[in-house]
């Protein structure tokens, strides 16, 4: 809304158009005049006013007329009209409020009854730019939030030189990296990794309801509980997107890749199910699960000249984000192949089956429930 408010008014009579004028003009708001019906639309085309006066009875278009073409303009913003006449039946109050008035007055008019009635209207008229103007800047955030998350999954680094690799890769893959000088071992070759995939439940209908600052303020929170594995866990970060976080161990310094996974999801569990009870007291229906998978990708280093990206492709990952959604309260949910290579470490217990497009039976997974007291 303008300030000080801007109200048109709107008469074929120039000296009730001086009156209203006057007494609003009294009243600290700034006033616009049209004497009929075209010249009143085109004003309030032009200038948006925060409310319009009309007059009903008035040449070809008349009030009625005018008020219904306003209303139906889409390309105004929400004005609200009080109608201003002598016509005081109850059939014109009602052919008033069907063409789209907001409010009636009948002439003649008492000074106090208008100036409440006007401020009153704009009062609604504040409420209900500051609501459009909320909606506004949360939608703005969500498209952002998802333009990230695309970017994000698509695109995991974003790098000018090699020595940026140290901020996403474990300091064993930075040494290795570096030591291969323009990075030719690091091409596109396949491998067997371990995929640990920290999984967001409830996200996209949280952002969409929640202001945009509290969004925020939820993801720092959560993003801080998270930022301690991404340094010094032996994993890569994979994948750093609003709701799927993932990490993937190929341990190029000869630790078993799967066992280090599954160790680091145990401690992800620990750290996360105390910020998961915070989320669930506060009844924001968000919650977090972790899924660990094992199996073949294609990765290395793609690139042009001032851009680098670690690629990770391969279906391992889409079945550690499936086992990330199928777990709640951040438990840990790991796949059959997992377990066969951790189960003298780790204690676990059979979970259930996923359906999973490319694969052609159902897959078994395990839930973890501790680490071994003693491991053979």
């Amino acid at each position: 809304m303008q300030t000080p408010p801007c109200i048109l008014v709107v008469d074929d009579q120039s000296m009730n158009v001086h009156i209203l004028s006057t007494r609003l003009t009294l009243e600290g708001y700034d006033v616009l005049t049209a004497t009929d019906g075209d010249q009143a639309i085109a004003m309030a085309r032009d200038r948006q006013p925060d409310l319009i006066l009309l007059d009903v009875i008035m040449p070809e278009p008349d009030g009625f007329e005018v008020c219904r073409r306003l209303k139906a303009d889409s390309s105004l913003p929400f004005i609200p009209i009080l109608m201003v006449t002598a016509k005081g039946e109850p059939q014109d109050m009602v052919a008033g409020f069907e063409a789209g008035a907001d409010d009636y007055l009948t002439k003649p008019l008492d000074r106090r009854v208008l100036v409440a009635r006007v401020a009153a209207l704009l009062r609604g008229k504040a409420r209900h730019d500051a609501a459009h103007d909320q909606t506004m800047q949360l939608e703005q955030q969500s498209a952002q939030l998802e333009a990230w998350g695309r970017a994000l999954e698509d695109q995991l680094i974003d790098l000018e030189r090699m020595s940026l690799l140290k901020r996403f890769l474990s300091p064993e893959a930075v040494q290795a990296a570096i030591a291969l000088g323009d990075g030719g071992g690091w091409r596109a070759g396949r491998k067997e990794v371990a995929v640990l995939s920290c999984v967001l439940h409830g996200f996209e209908a949280f952002a969409q309801r929640t202001e945009p600052a509290e969004v925020f303020e939820m993801l720092r929170d959560y993003h801080q509980v998270i930022a301690p594995f991404m340094n010094g866990c032996g994993g890569i970060l994979a994948q750093f997107a609003s709701h799927d976080i993932q990490f993937m161990f190929d341990a190029p310094s000869g630790h078993n890749p799967v066992e280090q996974a599954v160790r680091m999801a145990v401690a992800m569990h620990e750290s996360l199910a105390s910020q998961g009870e915070k989320w669930r007291s506060r009844r924001n229906g968000l919650d977090v699960g972790i899924g660990v998978a094992h199996g073949e990708v294609t990765l290395g280093l793609m690139g042009l000249e001032n851009r680098l990206d670690y690629a990770v492709i391969g279906a391992v990952r889409r079945l550690a984000s499936r086992l990330g959604e199928e777990a709640r309260g951040a438990s840990v949910l790991i796949s059959q192949p997992v377990w066969e290579a951790v189960e003298k470490r780790f204690h676990a217990e059979p979970a259930g089956q996923l359906v999973l497009q490319g694969y052609a039976e159902p897959i078994p997974f395990f839930e973890v429930t501790g680490e071994a007291e003693n491991p053979l």
